[in-house]
């Protein structure tokens, strides 16, 4: 049998709808043909372009928007340690402070101050400054730190570096013999206290309603450390029913409080950051 008796016999037994899907090339043979159907995307079939590009932005925007949560929601504690510079040990000319955090729950963040040079130099602990905090892995800024200058009444305002969002801001007491800041939230409403008194100048508590919930302690660097630098070593524990927003918040307490008590031996023992 030849060739062209074997493509006519299949065609003469087509269906109607094969013989619709089947015409005549230009030599007379029959030649399939696409059926529209099968050229457009059928229902459930996989499109691996399109559908790894929006999980791709999925999970950019889901990590951008809960990276607080993925860092401050399981821990309960964390540590922070103020970087030596050689530079300002030598010299006794002020830097950029630099600080190492490591979060019990396993993350490890760096917080750099970014402050102007006269503004360090003369205004001292009191200068204004924004510090960075990043994840030390991958660099990726998850908390801002704004501080304005204030002669009296200091304060620190928390951003989610993500967002651009106000967690809260904290700011200090007036009060005649014990140190005290009050934390806010977005709204102005008073979440925390922090209080330490003159018999416990390295303690600082963070209270609710007036019940010690947590604390923030200046820990012990040894001598060299503690009388020739300003470095300066500290452990926080968070509330426990603390949410990681307000966690976050009290994080950023706890830089104030350096500037405030621990940043310059000298200014600290002259002012008294009212």
């Amino acid at each position: 049998m030849s060739t062209e008796q074997i493509y006519v016999n299949a065609y003469n037994h087509q269906t109607p709808q094969q013989h619709a899907m089947m015409m005549n090339n230009a030599n007379g043979y029959p030649q399939q043909v696409k059926s529209p159907s099968h050229q457009m995307e059928q229902p459930g079939i996989y499109n691996p372009p399109q559908m790894m590009m929006n999980t791709s932005l999925a999970n950019n925007s889901q990590h951008s928007v809960s990276l607080i949560d993925q860092i401050f929601g399981p821990n309960s504690k964390a540590k922070v340690k103020q970087r030596i510079e050689p530079f300002e040990l030598l010299t006794g000319f002020e830097t950029e402070n630099k600080y190492d955090i490591n979060f019990d729950n396993g993350y490890m963040a760096v917080a750099l101050e970014e402050s102007d040079c006269c503004a360090r130099q003369y205004c001292g602990p009191k200068r204004p400054f924004k510090m960075h905090i990043a994840l030390k892995q991958n660099k990726q800024e998850f908390l801002t730190l704004d501080r304005p200058y204030c002669h009296f009444f200091h304060e620190v305002n928390v951003y989610d570096t993500a967002t651009n969002q106000v967690l809260g801001q904290v700011e200090l007491r007036f009060t005649l013999f014990s140190r005290e800041l009050n934390v806010f939230d977005p709204e102005g409403v008073k979440m925390f206290e922090i209080v330490s008194s003159c018999c416990e100048c390295w303690t600082f508590h963070i209270e609710k309603d007036g019940e010690r919930v947590g604390k923030i302690s200046k820990k012990w660097s040894g001598f060299v450390k503690e009388a020739f630098t300003d470095a300066d070593n500290f452990g926080i524990e968070f509330p426990d029913r603390a949410t990681p927003k307000q966690k976050a918040v009290l994080l950023g307490a706890l830089f104030l409080i350096d500037f405030l008590y621990f940043e310059s031996n000298e200014d600290n023992n002259k002012n008294d950051h009212y």
